[in-house]
């Protein structure tokens, strides 16, 4: 009888085993917990719980703590991809004004990845060298060219619009002037 509890404990346990991923150099969570977890580190991983378990993330590595940071992200997405959903979302092409169908679920521009990239601002730095420990190197893909592949994946595309947004000296909004904020930083072209 004891040897059949302990053999479905030791069951539950494997079910609890942690899951070391490369991509950011770190264990995700349990074995039971990521079959539940939407994967935000898949290429071309979409949707609002994709959307929103990267922002989460995403606010993790970069340590943000203002409170507006998260509906401005959600916001962005929601304008820029439909949070993936937009059948352009990874289609790119040149329209009037720019170019789709890049930078992923935030469809951050590679232009605007490279000013990252090439920032002088010490935060950025610090923030960029904090991600690359953890497997998330900005430099790398920009070197490599393959910037629109490393921003397919949902965390990076995130933190890639986080970053362009703390790029700009304004102050954050106030959660009421969020959708102002967005067009006049990060879309200006849409006005």
């Amino acid at each position: 009888m004891a040897q059949g509890i302990l053999d479905v404990l030791n069951q539950i346990g494997r079910g609890f085993e942690r899951i070391y991923d490369e991509n950011i150099g770190g264990f995700l969570s349990s074995n039971a917990q990521a079959a539940q977890e939407p994967n935000i580190f898949q290429r071309r991983a979409s949707g609002q719980a994709v959307t929103d378990a990267a922002i989460n993330r995403a606010i993790e590595l970069v340590g943000d703590t203002n409170p507006v940071v998260k509906p401005l992200l959600r916001y962005t997405a929601q304008k820029e991809s439909k949070f993936g959903n937009d059948p352009d979302t990874f289609n790119f092409r040149r329209i009037k004004g720019g170019t789709v169908g890049h930078g992923g679920i935030m469809q951050v521009t590679d232009r605007a990845f490279k000013n990252i990239v090439n920032s002088d601002k010490k935060d950025i730095k610090n923030i960029l060298s904090r991600l690359k420990t953890k497997g998330i190197d900005f430099q790398k893909a920009a070197n490599d060219g393959n910037i629109r592949e490393f921003l397919e994946v949902p965390v990076n595309s995130v933190l890639a619009a986080r970053l362009h947004y703390r790029m700009n000296n304004n102050p954050l909004p106030k959660v009421g002037n969020i959708s102002n904020y967005y067009r006049d930083i990060y879309a200006p072209q849409t006005k």
